[in-house]
């Protein structure tokens, strides 16, 4: 609860994804309880050209619960940019 209230008041997230630059790897589960998976539509929409990975059945923390395709999804990202 405490993370949540400090989010709170921060400024709002939109602000800060406008500093951000592609290339960007959104990686989320689909399982996530502590934040909507609909986020990385948000996220996506802020930044344009940014890839999206939804991972079936993983929660809040895909590097940990799936580390290999976490792995392989983030070499494949890197290898493709140019």
């Amino acid at each position: 609860s405490r993370i949540f209230s400090a989010l709170g008041r921060e400024q709002a997230v939109e602000t800060l994804f406008t500093l951000i630059r592609p290339p960007a790897l959104i990686v989320w589960g689909t399982e996530d309880r502590a934040l909507n998976p609909k986020g990385a539509d948000t996220l996506k929409a802020m930044m344009p050209g940014a890839q999206v990975i939804l991972m079936p059945g993983i929660g809040h923390l895909p590097m940990i619960e799936a580390v290999r395709q976490s792995a392989e999804d983030y070499l494949a990202f890197r290898h493709n940019l140019t």
